[in-house]
């Protein structure tokens, strides 16, 4: 075990535990941003330690739905999958559904990761997930402040999809 896992994990769960005892947020990104602070590789590690690797997916509407849908199927065919059911898809919400989703040791209590992501966010998980699988859905003019247009979101994912 690396030696900056432990204390990444344990505080990690520990912010998520104040946030929500405190009424501080939901306790779905602080967790993340701590665990992550610590322990920058956190995330490409527990990807690389899941047995059946990871899907993601992203798109302007769907993600959830597909999401839940598919983590229903893979639970039926026998998978066992670390999912990001409670929406939060940016890197912080992936970082805090794996330090629930994993003991202090940092092992996996499941055999894939099934993560949406936020448009933007795509690359970056791409980049640490190294998946095995992509889906992407429909990309509409959403949010043009944060992201641009929809030639310039695209472009990224392309950019990010070519690196696998």
């Amino acid at each position: 075990m690396h030696l900056a896992r432990f204390p990444a994990l344990f505080l990690g769960r520990l912010a998520g535990f104040l946030s929500r005892t405190l009424g501080v947020g939901g306790g779905t990104t602080l967790p993340g941003v701590v665990a992550q602070f610590l322990d920058p590789g956190l995330v490409s590690t527990l990807c690389a330690r899941l047995e059946r690797g990871v899907i993601l997916l992203t798109g302007t509407n769907g993600k959830t739905t597909t999401a839940r849908m598919l983590a229903l199927m893979l639970r039926e065919a026998g998978w066992s999958p670390i999912h990001n059911r409670a929406g939060a898809n940016l890197m912080e919400g992936v970082a805090t559904t794996f330090l629930y989703a994993s003991d202090l040791r940092g092992q996996p209590r499941g055999d894939s990761g099934l993560f949406e992501m936020d448009e933007a966010h795509f690359p970056r998980a791409v980049a640490l997930c190294r998946p095995r699988l992509v889906l992407l859905h429909n990309l509409f003019r959403d949010q043009l402040d944060r992201y641009g247009e929809v030639d310039t979101v695209a472009g990224r994912w392309g950019q990010a999809l070519r690196t696998l």
